[in-house]
């Protein structure tokens, strides 16, 4: 929200309304699969928590405040991976996406086949913006395999944009 504040008081960004959301099992929410190889017994929530962004949070913060059509998620490593399942599934939910460090790699890189069939079904339109830190070779393999394809299949109704901080680490790239 500090970002946010800097950059829309220089006029780089609107004004927006910030909203973190808190949860008590990161894996539960954020993971669209009870992947085998988590070992996580809870995972594969995306979708229930999705819906209570859609049916519940956000007609609340547009009841209570002056917002604009215009809405953006962001997320952090199983937090990006909620964002792209987000892009993929429910494109309508949100305007843009943003994913950083996304773990693109849970249950055997889903996401990326997921990607390849919503293209061979015209699928993609919005915003999506993905960023990766210095990261290990797993994240970094599903990061460059996922760049692929979405850049591999860009279209006029798509902006997808990507950017390597070799600075940065998992933690500090946000």
């Amino acid at each position: 929200s500090t970002t946010i504040n800097f950059l829309s008081r220089v006029g780089d960004v609107p004004e927006m309304i910030v909203v973190g959301v808190t949860n008590t099992d990161r894996t539960r929410d954020l993971t669209p699969t009870a992947s085998k190889e988590s070992g996580r017994e809870t995972a594969g929530g995306a979708d229930k928590f999705l819906k209570f962004f859609e049916d519940e949070l956000i007609p609340n913060i547009d009841k209570r405040y002056r917002t604009e059509p215009y809405k953006v998620f962001a997320g952090h490593s199983l937090g990006g991976l909620f964002a792209i399942n987000a892009f993929l599934t429910r494109p309508n939910s949100f305007d843009s996406y943003v994913a950083v460090s996304p773990s693109l790699w849970w249950d055997g890189e889903l996401l990326l086949k997921r990607t390849e069939q919503a293209f061979e079904k015209q699928m993609a339109k919005g915003t999506l913006f993905i960023s990766l830190g210095n990261e290990n070779k797993r994240m970094t393999g599903s990061y460059d395999g996922f760049k692929a394809i979405m850049e591999k299949n860009t279209s006029p109704e798509l902006l997808f944009s990507s950017q390597s901080f070799q600075e940065e680490n998992h933690d500090s790239v946000v």
